[in-house]
């Protein structure tokens, strides 16, 4: 459980390199546009976002049926913590 907490904030953490990837990417965006100066480096930054949490009410029940439907016709037995 730790480690997955651990990995959760390491993924949506901004490092240096990325940091400094974004500059040269807004940089070469700049040098290719008409008005460069609206461009800003926060555009080229990548946001990581919780998947699950994300999702639109009820689409969680049509996930629960879509899943029981493949579980029965694989003929598996479904999970618990699903």
């Amino acid at each position: 459980m730790a480690w997955n907490k651990f990995l959760d904030k390491h993924e949506t953490r901004l490092t240096a390199d990325q940091n400094y990837l974004a500059q040269i990417a807004a940089e070469v965006c700049r040098s290719r546009v008409a008005k460069p100066k609206q461009v800003k480096m926060k555009q080229f930054i990548l946001e990581f976002k919780d998947p699950v949490a994300n999702v639109p009410q009820g689409v969680e029940d049509k996930m629960s049926k879509s899943k029981s439907v493949w579980f029965g016709a694989l003929g598996l037995n479904k999970p618990k913590n699903n």
